[in-house]
């Protein structure tokens, strides 16, 4: 998979998704991080399973937290009820979540990329403390690099 110049699409950037599984906790963070370093582009989220306002686990906001990241109040969007033309760019979490979105929104693709580009980013669903930790330091980094957030 291509990855764009960022640096001249992110300039014109209004508004972006993330999409992950459940959209319980890759996806949210990274809309979470992003909208508190960039709060003038509109940043969502949504899972590709059917399921909707299902909380992030216990570990997942335990460990958000450790990026001054809240995703307690954080409650699951299905991508069916998603308008995927308007966002401007689409980040997936993962090869298989990627490979789903080819299948089922082929005209998007244009605009669909992995966040990250060295295969994407494991889920931590189920896993320990120290897994999320993990996870949220590949999303932050990659989205650090992705909109040139300094540190």
């Amino acid at each position: 998979m291509n990855m764009p110049q960022f640096g001249v699409l992110i300039i014109k950037l209004k508004s972006a998704v993330f999409i992950c599984e459940g959209n319980i906790c890759r996806s949210p963070f990274a809309e979470k991080y992003l909208k508190a370093a960039r709060p003038e582009l509109s940043i969502s989220s949504f899972g590709m399973q059917y399921q909707s306002s299902k909380m992030s686990p216990l570990n997942a906001v335990e460990a958000a937290k450790k990026f001054d990241v809240d995703v307690s109040s954080h409650l699951s969007r299905y991508i069916g009820d998603a308008d995927l033309n308007k966002p401007d760019i689409i980040f997936i979490m993962d090869k298989i979540n990627h490979q789903k979105i080819r299948r089922f929104y082929p005209k998007l693709m244009d605009k669909v990329f992995l966040l990250d580009k060295n295969g994407g980013i494991a889920d931590p669903y189920g896993k320990g403390f120290n897994d999320y930790i993990h996870c949220y330091s590949k999303i932050k980094a990659n989205i650090d690099r992705v909109f040139d957030i300094e540190q």
